[in-house]
């Protein structure tokens, strides 16, 4: 194992103050940028990125926008998806060792903003990571439509019946397991994700509707035709988790890059919901997520 620093700082930027982490291992191999998910915060990987840095991977992770110490106002995303895909690449390239090779990675909503950046970023990445995807539903479609008209006036709008109606229906399929069971099956995850500070307790609408707008499009096979030709792509995902439609998203996703000419790895956890992380399994994770860096450094 390296000796790790690990640096907790404030990027300035004209519109926010970033809050961010930088795991800087004595003798870096890679570095890695990692986008975190919806209504959460960089600190909750901490135990994952102190395995990472361990093994000589840089990770540099921000609190995006409308989440933990960057804010202003928790839940709520104050601008579109492509740009806080913009603001990752700043901070990346700001501090990231330019010297070793170059990985992209992110769990849920931070797999949307990783693609984003991946498809606008002239960025030679060695590889993609995307760690439990949202199901590219036709459904959101319409709720994007339906919402838009709406952020102009009533973004910042954060409401319990509001987030409900997006949040609710993962917990439906594990009834009577507790608060917020559908992030892992270690049901004590869920009870402190609810008495964490740093976690957004309700999303506003322009949250809502940019997660929407970006499930889709950003998986459907028009946007990731954008991809670098040929970039490795890994999918890591629980069948367990009805954000991904208990398996079946991350499937479609795979199935399209690998119809586009992409090398597509697949890790799927039996019995795994969302947050792989923190699942019952996540040693397991770390270790096949280290090693898929590492391959993908000896290729």
């Amino acid at each position: 194992m390296q000796v790790v620093s690990r640096y907790r700082s404030v990027f300035h930027h004209t519109d926010w103050r970033i809050a961010y982490d930088h795991y800087r291992p004595q003798q870096p191999i890679a570095s890695l940028l990692f986008c975190h998910g919806v209504l959460e915060h960089r600190q909750r990987y901490q135990t994952m990125f102190d395995y990472l840095a361990g093994q000589g991977v840089e990770i540099i992770i921000m609190d995006q926008p409308g989440h933990g110490e960057t804010g202003p106002i928790l839940g709520h995303l104050p601008c579109a998806l492509a740009k806080v895909a913009s603001l990752q690449a700043q901070l990346f390239t700001t501090y990231a060792d330019p010297d070793v090779p170059h990985f992209l990675a992110g769990h849920s909503m931070g797999t949307m903003v990783a693609t984003r950046l991946a498809l606008q970023a002239d960025h030679p990445w060695r590889a993609l990571i995307l760690c439990s995807p949202p199901s590219p539903d036709a459904w959101q479609w319409l709720a994007a439509t339906l919402l838009k008209p709406l952020v102009p006036v009533l973004g910042s709008w954060r409401h319990l019946w509001l987030h409900a109606l997006a949040f609710a229906k993962f917990d439906r399929p594990f009834a009577g397991e507790g608060l917020n069971a559908w992030l892992s099956s270690d049901l004590s995850v869920g009870l402190a994700a609810a008495k964490d500070p740093l976690m957004a307790p309700l999303a506003s609408l322009a949250t809502l509707q940019q997660l929407a707008a970006n499930v889709a499009t950003v998986f459907q096979p028009a946007s990731l035709a954008g991809l670098v030709e040929q970039l490795p792509i890994a999918l890591f995902f629980g069948d367990a988790d009805p954000v991904g439609s208990m398996g079946k998203g991350p499937l479609v996703v795979a199935e399209r890059l690998a119809s586009l000419g992409h090398p597509v790895d697949q890790f799927c956890y039996s019995d795994a919901r969302h947050e792989l992380m923190h699942e019952l399994q996540a040693k397991a994770f770390y270790r096949d997520f280290y090693s898929y860096l590492h391959r993908q450094l000896s290729d």
